[in-house]
């Protein structure tokens, strides 16, 4: 009884930061400073672990001084780390690890310190890793510490971890890579985190146990309000992204076709000038062309026939009578009204040609030859016919 009742001023000292009441306690014969307390019903926390999570810093030197260990757990598995790392409490962290606390210790949920400062505080990273934290430890999930910076887009933190040796292409339990996550989560992409995480040479085809892509997530969370999108799907453009593959999670479509679907028009002017597949259908079998044209976009249907596509899908159009119905006043009208036609000319053969030979990044290619204005501003699509 004379135990249960210290262990009770104990707690209530802790809970006022009283020091002195404490520490006549901690010195009475035989008491255990590595005591704990059922504060919940599923819950047991060692009195460190309250002193940790309340930022009580000399308290806490007080406990370590009476004996008390620094690795103690509650029944979760969190240590004094642990919460520590959880409220940023930087003194309280130096304190610990200057007193040889485990910067590896895991949860039952598999969570170390490292796993729950990647989601804030580049700071107490920074501690944890020159601490000796490893940098690829998994949760009960599979997500490491960097899973977790992508996750809540923390750039700052995500290019430390990488810089130190984080795998940029871990996979968690369900195939997610740190750059799936990244594009996946938050309310807003973060385009300057997804570039470098590609710059560090994250996998931009990967697919989750979901069939789930880069490419696809970032143009279904895309807004054509948003250049964030835009700039995301130029990014894995630049670093490889297969432009053309078909998306099983998405009705079989490929990137060009999902794009007109979400009316990502300026996504769609990018994948063009990349080079997509135009002679691709839908699922129901209708062409890029048709698309764009029953969508009304005449713009991005112009560029489509000046990037070059098999004329089987024009001649198709024409039967629909949509390039005269659906657009009186373009250029169509005259391309199928005219003896001679104004499309396809020698020019537009040789930039096609040019275009398709140069490949993935023309744009950029053809920006920096050695050619007239006027040239350079045909082979960029810029004058269509």
């Amino acid at each position: 009884m004379q135990h249960w009742n210290a262990a009770s001023d104990l707690l209530v000292a802790i809970q006022y930061n009283d020091l002195s009441t404490a520490e006549s306690i901690l010195r009475r014969p035989h008491f255990d400073a590595d005591i704990r307390f059922r504060l919940s019903a599923n819950n047991s926390v060692p009195a460190i672990c309250v002193c940790a999570e309340r930022g009580l810093n000399e308290m806490m030197r007080l406990l370590i001084d009476s004996g008390c260990s620094v690795n103690l757990r509650d029944d979760c598995g969190f240590t004094p780390l642990h919460f520590a790392v959880t409220h940023q409490f930087v003194d309280i962290i130096n304190l610990l690890l200057n007193q040889r606390a485990n910067a590896n210790c895991v949860s039952n949920y598999g969570h170390t310190p490292l796993h729950l400062a990647a989601q804030q505080s580049s700071l107490v990273v920074e501690l944890l890793v020159k601490a000796g934290a490893k940098l690829n430890c998994r949760d009960c999930d599979g997500k490491t510490p960097l899973s977790f910076a992508c996750i809540h887009n923390h750039t700052k933190i995500a290019k430390y971890l990488i810089d130190k040796g984080a795998d940029v292409n871990c996979e968690d339990n369900y195939l997610n890579t740190p750059l799936l996550l990244a594009i996946n989560s938050g309310l807003c992409l973060n385009a300057e985190l997804i570039r470098y995480l590609l710059e560090a040479n994250a996998d931009p085809n990967h697919t989750n146990a979901n069939g789930q892509s880069a490419m696809f997530t970032a143009i279904r969370r895309s807004s054509d309000h948003c250049l964030q999108g835009v700039d995301i799907v130029t990014a894995l453009l630049e670093n490889d992204c297969d432009i053309d593959v078909c998306d099983s999670s998405y009705y079989g479509e490929n990137a060009v076709h999902l794009s007109i679907s979400r009316n990502q028009d300026r996504i769609t002017e990018t994948l063009i000038r990349f080079g997509c597949n135009l002679n691709a259908r839908n699922i129901n079998g209708h062409s890029v062309l048709y698309r764009l044209l029953r969508e009304g976009k005449q713009h991005l249907a112009s560029m489509v026939l000046a990037a070059g596509i098999d004329w089987k899908f024009v001649l198709e159009c024409r039967r629909e009578h949509l390039l005269i119905s659906a657009l009186p006043d373009s250029p169509f009208r005259r391309i199928f009204h005219s003896r001679n036609g104004l499309f396809p000319k020698l020019k537009h053969l040789s930039r096609v040609k040019i275009r398709q030979t140069l490949g993935r990044n023309c744009d950029a290619i053809i920006k920096q030859l050695s050619l007239p204005n006027c040239i350079i501003h045909y082979l960029l699509l810029n004058e269509l016919f």
